[in-house]
């Protein structure tokens, strides 16, 4: 009975470790996202899908509040509708991941702004907080 006890107690204490191992590294994962850069080919389609939507394409940016500079692209139509559209990408993406909507909204008249969120693409910031410090930065964009 008491070696069932000892047993018990290290294959206890073991699983204990390994989960406790597993979470911290599932956090640092989730807070230091894989940074997937802008290469030369999607900025080539970036300028392409300008040039077929008759827009022009600039890279902006800006600081956020806590000194990161973030990184956009800004498509504004020649003959645009007076509206724009604030393109988000999704987690360990960046902004080309949006360009198809974007060609979809300049087709229609609409500026469109494709920014990279803090830890993404180009923009700087080595953490994703989801939302904590990412909803200051959409409304520095909006503004």
């Amino acid at each position: 009975m008491r070696r069932l006890l000892i047993f018990s107690a290290i294959l206890f204490s073991a699983w204990l470790v390994l989960t406790s191992a597993l979470g911290v590294v599932a956090a640092e994962m989730a807070l230091h996202p894989g940074r997937r850069a802008l290469t030369a080919q999607e900025a080539d389609v970036a300028q392409s899908i300008a040039a077929r939507n008759r827009a022009i394409l600039a890279a902006v940016s800006i600081p956020a509040a806590d000194g990161v500079i973030l990184r956009a692209w800004h498509l504004h139509p020649g003959h645009g509708n007076g509206s724009t559209v604030l393109l988000l990408h999704g987690h360990t993406d960046n902004r080309a991941g949006m360009l198809g909507f974007a060609d979809m909204f300049l087709r229609h008249g609409y500026s469109v702004l494709l920014p990279d969120a803090r830890a993404h693409g180009v923009s700087g910031g080595d953490m994703a907080t989801y939302g904590i410090r990412e909803r200051d930065d959409v409304r520095l964009w909006f503004n």
